[in-house]
């Protein structure tokens, strides 16, 4: 049972930054109350050398305390206070790291940048594979921020972490200030409906709904000159963990021409809230 249980808190705890051993440690002060170096690796399992460099780790993190005594006893300090503490640290320690990268970045690129541009053979190939959301999301950001003309969405908003996105409202009206056309294809869904209302300040008449191509598939072509195709697994996927970066091609011409007549032949926004039954 208490190795279950282990097993179990083990992942969760491993995202604040402890380690298996520490995870091990911790959970038997919790569970035991107050116990010495010894006794806590004989109860958790670890070998005994490594139980005070292990422990001396917690006291650092706040997660547990140490009695002035001999011999010195440790136990773990409330969750409740404990984690609250953890979690400022580690804000504190990542905001002090991103400082220090943002102090090299600049230097860092103007001394790589010139190496990328002399490199010895330029790729021809016209698709590239992102993969990890963090990386789609910032490139799903770059492409947008470059559109000039105009751009295609069409994606199923259930499942699409994009729309989601921080700042992607504001950066589609900048767009529209710009004087980019934005057409927007959904299915016609009632989440699809309800997605649309948060995007219809923004999107207004670009909004539109009818039969999405490539249904599996989340869309957004910048006039022909470059695409996002990101894969959706299925209705539990709330992720991407892969997509298509397509360069200048006959291919993305085809895909934002594809997306473009699809939109067209959709319905407006008002006809399709009347279609599911809501106010036209």
């Amino acid at each position: 049972m208490w190795l279950v249980e282990v097993k179990r808190l083990l992942s969760r705890l491993q995202k604040f930054g402890l380690p298996e051993l520490e995870v091990k440690l911790y959970l038997t002060l919790l569970a035991y109350g107050t116990l010495t170096a010894v006794q806590a690796a004989d109860r958790s399992g670890i070998p005994r050398p490594r139980a005070y460099d292990e422990l001396a780790s917690l006291e650092r993190k706040g997660l547990v305390a140490r009695a002035p005594v001999k011999p010195i006893r440790y136990t773990a300090v409330s969750p409740v206070k404990s984690f609250r503490r953890l979690l400022s640290h580690i804000s504190r320690e990542y905001s002090t790291r991103v400082e220090e990268l943002s102090d090299i970045e600049g230097t860092l690129v103007n001394d790589l940048q010139p190496i990328f541009e002399k490199r010895v053979v330029r790729p021809t190939d016209i698709a590239w594979i992102v993969s990890g959301a963090n990386n789609l999301r910032e490139e799903l950001l770059a492409m947008l921020s470059e559109t000039k003309k105009r751009l295609f969405v069409s994606y199923d908003p259930p499942l699409d972490p994009f729309h989601r996105l921080r700042g992607l409202d504001a950066l589609m009206e900048k767009l529209r200030g710009k004087g980019v056309k934005i057409a927007a294809l959904f299915d016609l869904s009632a989440p699809a409906i309800e997605h649309a209302e948060e995007l219809k300040e923004t999107l207004g008449s670009g909004i539109r709904f009818g039969k999405r191509p490539f249904k599996p598939l989340g869309i957004y072509a910048r006039e022909g000159k470059s695409a996002l195709v990101a894969y959706q697994s299925g209705p539990a996927s709330t992720t991407y963990d892969i997509a298509l970066n397509l360069v200048e091609s006959p291919l993305t011409t085809m895909l934002s021409e594809m997306v473009m007549q699809s939109w067209e032949r959709g319905i407006p926004f008002a006809k399709a809230r009347g279609k599911l039954g809501g106010k036209p």
